[in-house]
């Protein structure tokens, strides 16, 4: 006889005394503890009836005694592959798994339980009683002092053994890991973490399987990153382009914020549904996003200066252990430093002439365009990145657990912000911007030098043209530590494009 030593965890509380347990419900008392061992995904498979199952027509909910859902064929091979190759092997396909090699190949380690019941002598499912050498025997291990159990399988067990009428086990949550398994021989002894309750009523299983699968707020990439900043710049995980989705979203969600904050300057200011009547939301979602992911989310260590993203991170574990309410404070406070300075400027008679940079009926201004957001975005990025080894941005902590936040927690991380060396630095740049001439081609009052450079930037090249122009007019017209930081970058940047 085949046994396998399991550990006995005791789980009651006198609350669950109060339970109303009722066996017409199919809510039988439990035992007050459960089961874990592990098991060869051989013996699982036959001992929970998994390897000759055949699909079949769908079961009328009334006569569903059963509590998996149904079983996909995809999922199953998902999980086989992964086994076989880990992660991101497993999701290539075609040419990308062709070109990949061994330095993609990961372990497969399936860590999470999967959790069956251990049916007794003449319980019944679907009709089928459990024959008495069917079952499996769970005794008390009396010759040790660790409250360890005995299971043992069926007399007649053996590798092809099939139940006489049922099988000994039900499969409460886990089935597709099971069905990786299927007709797999080399991968027999592959040994799978179970959690097995003894004689677990129904109602109870369908119940574990909600809280197990459905209840639980399931932790968002998101917060993972947050969590863990060494994964924003993962080989692995880029290859399975998980990296760039990670990216896109914290992108979004920066965006997001900026407007719906109150006190953003971009509050309900962005076109956020790709709306064609521009003129009070000028900037759509996408080309927001699509600015933070080319300069802020990109990895710590990238493009030809090696200075990348201030919000990635890298293989080796390097970046900010920064959390997404301090990296969107940054970006929200940066913009709103900008529009202050702006407006002061305009007030003087200086650059533009409008109410603020998202007016439509002053001087028309890149700022509030694709191409203005952009190279904000970038050279900021660049600058911040540049010198954030030498200021405390490693230092600044703002304790963030949540999957959500407030506007109230946006303004207390910025609160935390302003009191920083970091903000002043912040402020400066915010000045310098704004000193820069911002006009459009369609402004009024160009001389013909300037409109010729106003046009440059129309073309394919503008953008990269805007922004070598930004840098320099920081090289040359300030005063402080970004000029040197700015003539620095310049050479680089003309690499970078």
């Amino acid at each position: 006889m085949t046994v396998r030593r399991a550990l006995r965890v005791n789980q009651w509380l006198p609350e669950w005394d109060r339970i109303q347990f009722d066996s017409a419900k199919r809510q039988d008392r439990p035992e007050p503890w459960f089961l874990l061992l592990s098991v060869p995904a051989r013996d699982l498979r036959r001992l929970a009836d998994v390897a000759k199952r055949q699909s079949s027509p769908l079961i009328p909910g009334s006569a569903e005694t059963g509590i998996q859902r149904g079983l996909q064929s995809s999922r199953a091979e998902e999980i086989s592959r992964y086994v076989r190759t880990g992660y991101p092997m497993s999701s290539l396909r075609g040419a990308r798994l062709k070109m990949a090699d061994d330095a993609l190949r990961k372990p497969g380690w399936l860590a999470s339980s999967i959790i069956v019941n251990i049916l007794l002598p003449g319980e019944q499912r679907d009709g089928r009683i459990l024959h008495p050498e069917d079952a499996i025997v769970v005794e008390e291990d009396t010759s040790d002092a660790f409250g360890s159990y005995k299971v043992s399988y069926p007399d007649s067990w053996s590798a092809d053994w099939d139940p006489l009428v049922r099988a000994p086990m039900e499969v409460i949550d886990g089935q597709h890991r099971l069905w990786a398994f299927t007709g797999d021989e080399e991968y027999d002894n592959f040994e799978l973490p179970v959690v097995a309750f003894v004689n677990l009523d129904l109602a109870w299983q369908a119940y574990l399987f909600w809280t197990v699968n459905i209840k639980p707020k399931r932790i968002s990439p998101s917060l993972a990153y947050d969590l863990y900043p060494l994964l924003r710049e993962q080989e692995w995980l880029e290859a399975g382009e998980g990296l760039s989705v990670y990216r896109e979203t914290r992108a979004q969600e920066i965006v997001e914020v900026l407007y719906s904050f109150p006190e953003s300057p971009w509050y309900s200011r962005v076109n956020m549904l790709g709306d064609s009547n521009r003129s009070v939301a000028p900037v759509t979602q996408a080309g927001f996003v699509r600015s933070l992911t080319s300069s802020y989310v990109r990895a710590w260590n990238s493009g030809a200066s090696g200075l990348g993203g201030l919000f990635g991170g890298s293989e080796e574990g390097s970046g900010l252990n920064w959390n997404r309410l301090q990296q969107t404070s940054l970006i929200v406070e940066l913009w709103t430093l900008l529009a202050t300075q702006i407006a002061a400027r305009r007030l003087e008679g200086a650059v533009s002439r409008g109410e603020d940079f998202f007016s439509p009926d002053g001087q028309p201004s890149l700022v509030p365009t694709d191409q203005g957001i952009r190279c904000v975005m970038q050279v900021s990025n660049d600058l911040l990145r540049s010198i954030a080894n030498s200021l405390e941005f490693f230092d600044w902590e703002f304790g963030f657990a949540e999957e959500a936040f407030e506007a109230a927690d946006v303004r207390a991380c910025l609160d935390s912000l302003r009191q920083l060396e970091l903000h002043a630095i912040l402020d400066n740049l915010a000045e310098v911007l704004s000193r820069f001439d911002w006009r459009t081609l369609k402004a009024a009052g160009l001389t013909d030098t300037q409109r010729d450079l106003k046009s440059a930037y129309r073309g394919s090249g503008g953008y990269a043209l805007l922004r070598r122009h930004v840098l320099e007019h920081i090289a040359t017209d300030s005063n402080t530590r970004l000029a040197n930081e700015a003539s620095r970058l310049l050479p680089a940047r003309a690499d970078d494009e």
